[in-house]
């Protein structure tokens, strides 16, 4: 079972009901998995790729799903080339798109590519 929360934004008459039980130690909020993410990148990568904002991934085990953006100073972001998982639990981050760092970084030059056209 999976069940994504992303970051909505409802107007102010809206209704939304959502039954939902899960029992699970959560021991990381999504600022925290997105600060863990841009460390990650920072470290393996490189400045020009930072965490977006994470979605809650309810499954086995609890996650954060967070999207990998591209900027250049004089472009600012200019897309999304990847995605983080960072456990809710354990705080650990892990690479599940592309499937290797060198993939994303093509991905990159690919986007930085496309926007000089």
């Amino acid at each position: 079972m999976q069940v994504v929360i992303p970051t909505i934004d409802l107007p102010a008459n809206a209704e939304l009901k959502i039954h939902l039980e899960v029992s699970a130690k959560f021991n990381f909020t999504a600022p925290i998995a997105q600060q863990k993410a841009n460390q990650f990148l920072l470290l393996r990568v490189g400045n020009m790729l930072s965490a977006g904002q994470p979605e809650l991934l309810i499954q086995d085990p609890i996650q954060w799903r967070v999207p990998v953006l591209f900027s250049t100073p004089s472009k600012g972001c200019l897309g999304k080339i990847g995605e983080l998982l960072v456990d809710a639990q354990t705080c650990e981050v892990r690479l599940i798109y592309p499937d290797s760092l060198e993939e994303m970084e093509k991905h990159a030059e690919i986007l930085f590519e496309c926007s000089t056209l």
